[in-house]
């Protein structure tokens, strides 16, 4: 029986300038390694507590919560237990051509912040994804329009002015970084070493190392291996491979070095994590019959 409750990211809808979509989950918790968007994130906790790292600083959000996340940030997401996000992506076409983070700066975290009301944010999400579920073939003109409500919330509450020469300067900077990034995920399967990675980009080895871990907060090691154990989480989650079949496909040396990195991760084995899951999908499984 192939397992199904793992949760991918849906298609955009073309009608609609954003993309809306929820994150489940249902038991021991998943993981969304560092990664970045050349747009905006908005993420609202619905249900749980999940944990949220941007760039060196890991917030432990729950409901009610709300992160904004700039363009070309480092993040990461672990959700926790039962929980459930909702991810608001704002592409980086239409925050340009409002000019949002070439004018105006959007501060919006209620962990650090707790004076100013989120309530706006915490009303417009829920509708906007209810309606995204609806079988209405016009809700996509609701969304617009309340997408729309909630850029204005944003910027009236939570900006600031910014220079053009600072946007650019933190494009450049953060470029070379991203092209790394990209270069491990499309690679990390492979025998990828940081001596290799560090040659690839004209890096002295010592440098690499330093730079990775300065502007990731990991190690290249330690990125690399959560790339692989979120690959590996996937596929105990949707398919029957066998574990040293995962282990290989995720690029693993050996079953062994799998189940360390996985336990570190988890703090259980991928077998253990499998049946765990297996038996919370039959669960919800009966509950919807």
């Amino acid at each position: 029986m192939k397992l199904k409750h793992f949760n991918p990211i849906p298609e955009k809808d073309v009608r609609i300038p954003i993309h809306l979509f929820t994150l489940k989950k249902n038991h021991i918790h998943q993981v969304i390694a560092k990664h970045w968007h050349e747009g905006a994130e908005l993420v609202y906790c619905h249900k749980g507590e999940n944990n949220v790292w941007i760039e060196g600083k890991t917030y432990r959000i729950k409901e009610g919560d709300c992160l904004f996340i700039d363009p070309y940030t480092l993040h990461e997401t672990i959700q926790v237990g039962d929980s459930e996000l909702y991810i608001l992506q704002i592409p980086r076409l239409f925050l340009e051509e409002c000019r949002i983070c070439l004018d105006y700066e959007i501060s919006c975290n209620s962990l650090l912040d707790k004076e100013k009301d989120y309530g706006f944010i915490q009303q417009i999400i829920p509708k906007m994804q209810a309606l995204q579920l609806s079988e209405d073939a016009f809700s996509y003109l609701k969304i617009n329009g309340l997408f729309s409500d909630l850029m204005y919330q944003l910027l009236h509450e939570f900006s600031t002015p910014i220079s053009n020469q600072e946007y650019e300067f933190i494009k450049k900077e953060h470029h070379i970084l991203f092209e790394i990034l990209v270069y491990i995920r499309e690679n990390y399967r492979e025998s990828l070493s940081q001596q290799d990675t560090a040659e690839h980009f004209g890096y002295n080895a010592q440098y690499f190392a330093r730079f990775f871990k300065a502007q990731t907060g990991s190690t290249f090691l330690e990125y690399v291996n959560s790339l692989q154990v979120e690959a590996a989480q996937k596929l105990l989650l949707t398919t029957d491979l066998k574990i040293i079949d995962i282990s290989e496909q995720c690029g693993f040396k050996s079953v062994k070095a799998l189940n360390r990195s996985f336990f570190r991760c988890f703090g259980m084995t991928p077998g253990k994590y499998r049946r765990l899951e297996n038996e919370v999908t039959h669960e919800i499984i009966e509950s919807q019959e």
